[in-house]
């Protein structure tokens, strides 16, 4: 952090933008989402001697790992073994640090930035910053390099600017549909419209980009919308407005001015070429902001986002209101947290799943509406692994004992509340850790069941197989399907129902990214068990 330790890992200057939980998430489970740039690799020589480190570059006669001595260059002709641990270069079983010492190490890591928090854009971007900015096979345009790339600081303002070097294809940028050129991948395969989670209230949203390919002066200054910016609130009421070419969009090429942003200086490298400009946004409500959609006009203008930062409402400047607001639905999708794309699967995939013959579904990363707006005829989906509060568990366990229904998804599975003691009960069955993210069989051990009714005895899934182990004096759970490991032959519970006296419980395991949700087996597992819930 800093200038301080060995350039092995990821910078953690300015990992404070990422907030404590997120961070937290990743000191107790460090292989749970692993950038390639940073697996440990394991070289063995031919007598013996083990060498680890992370890979920072490979020739057909050599190896180079960098660890904590520095860069060590190996021959292959002396290796006996050369292979990926498949692990991340962070150990783990910090737990073991205790509550004081991990609050310790927090709070260090998060003094820099407390009021911020970074918006997540890795999985939506698509464009390279490098070359080929508006299309990567055809188009020579790009910055070059950046100054700076992870949490980078403009005008006092933290950003996470993603690195070429490690993200898929190069794509580190996201580029909106539009452009002059309607050849160009950005007018043909670009996004039209994405989503980027929030689930907390915010002062502003503060956005770098503010460019466009073919803006302002090239397309003239004609004021015409570019993207339209919504805001979604987690009472489901939407806000939105234009952002217009020659106010908050220039031409990325160049220096051009506009009224509604501001340049940043020292980003661009100065053998680059091009700008990045500055806004800022206000939300009109104060409400907690589930997502902020943005949409494009697909004109001649293609918009640029390099990143986007959400600061925090601090405690003074609460506004105070008459009363929470209720929020009517019949089933809530209670997401948000780390190591997933929440907004892409857990909100908008799901939602489109549970949401049909008239059901009203609301998915919200404000834990919150829970207290104010779950009744015991609703069904309660908990696909989170953020922070709850002791009176959000209470809420959870009482919904199910007046005869509610919960159905636990996949991160909600998680041993992710170590003192929460009613989960035990809940779930029955405990989950710290998993295989390897890829293909494994699952079979169904009651096909009879109205959760996995109609579904096919036995199919194959990408995912992440939970290692869901009983839990003593618990009591006992009814195991609806199991997962079978592809690399260890062992299995697992993967969906199981929990004898309750009143309400009904669901667990499924399964989950972790797009590869699962778009199964139709999963699918129709999470459609019947919302459905049986309602029962």
């Amino acid at each position: 952090n800093g200038a301080l330790g060995t350039a092995i890992g990821p910078d953690l200057t300015g990992m404070g933008a990422h907030g404590s939980e997120q961070i937290l998430r990743v000191i107790l489970d460090p292989n749970a989402e692993i950038e390639p740039a940073y697996v440990n690799y394991i070289a063995e020589s031919l007598d013996g001697v083990i060498t680890t480190g992370i890979l920072k570059r490979e020739t057909a006669a050599a190896v180079v790992l960098r660890n904590a001595d520095g860069e060590v260059e190996l021959q292959r002709s002396d290796l006996a073994e050369f292979r990926s641990s498949g692990l991340s270069l962070m150990p783990e079983g910090l737990d073991a640090m205790g509550v004081e010492a991990l609050r310790d190490l927090l709070s260090y890591l998060t003094a820099d930035y407390q009021g911020y928090r970074v918006l997540p854009l890795r999985n939506l971007t698509n464009a390279p910053s490098v070359r080929g900015l508006f299309d990567p096979e055809k188009d020579w345009s790009g910055w070059g390099e950046f100054e700076q790339y992870g949490v980078v600081e403009a005008d006092g303002i933290p950003f996470e600017v993603l690195d070429p070097a490690r993200a898929p294809l190069g794509r580190n940028v996201l580029v909106l549909r539009g452009g002059a050129n309607r050849e160009y991948a950005c007018a043909v395969s670009a996004p039209l419209r994405v989503e980027v989670p929030v689930g907390r209230k915010v002062e502003r949203v503060h956005v770098l980009g503010g460019v466009g390919g073919w803006a302002t002066p090239f397309a003239g200054w004609s004021g015409e919308p570019v993207v339209r910016w919504t805001w979604r609130y987690a009472d489901g009421v939407e806000e939105s407005f234009d952002l217009l070419n020659g106010r908050e969009f220039a031409d990325w090429i160049g220096t051009h001015d506009v009224p509604g942003s501001v340049r940043v200086h020292g980003l661009v490298a100065p053998n680059g070429r091009g700008q990045i400009r500055r806004m800022a946004f206000t939300p009109g409500r104060d409400v907690a902001v589930d997502a902020i959609v943005l949409q494009s006009y697909d004109s001649l203008i293609a918009p640029v986002f390099v990143a986007l930062t959400a600061e925090l409402i601090s405690a003074p400047t609460l506004v105070a209101t008459s009363g929470p607001t209720r929020i009517e639905a019949d089933c809530f999708l209670l997401g948000g947290g780390s190591s997933h794309d929440f907004g892409r699967w857990f909100a908008q995939r799901d939602t489109e799943i549970l949401a049909v013959d008239g059901r009203r579904v609301h998915y919200t990363e404000d834990p919150g509406v829970l207290l104010t707006s779950l009744d015991a005829d609703d069904v309660l989906v908990l696909s989170t692994n953020q922070p709850l509060s002791a009176d959000v568990q209470a809420a959870i366990e009482a919904h199910v004992e007046a005869g509610g229904g919960l159905l636990v998804l996949h991160p909600g599975a998680w041993t992710n509340w170590p003192g929460w003691a009613g989960q035990a009960q809940l779930l029955r069955a405990a989950t710290s850790s998993h295989e390897p993210l890829g293909a494994f069989r699952v079979e169904l051990r009651d096909a009879a069941h109205p959760v996995t009714q109609g579904i096919a005895a036995s199919f194959e899934i990408t995912d992440e197989l939970y290692r869901a182990t009983p839990i003593d004096g618990a009591g006992p759970i009814e195991v609806l399907a199991s997962g079978h490991s592809a690399t260890s032959g062992a299995q697992y519970p993967v969906v199981w129902t929990v004898p309750v006296d009143a309400g009904r419980v669901v667990v499924i395991t399964l989950g972790h990214d797009g590869r699962a949700h778009e199964q139709p087996s999963f699918s129709l597992l999470l459609s019947q068990a919302v459905a049986w819930l309602e029962d």
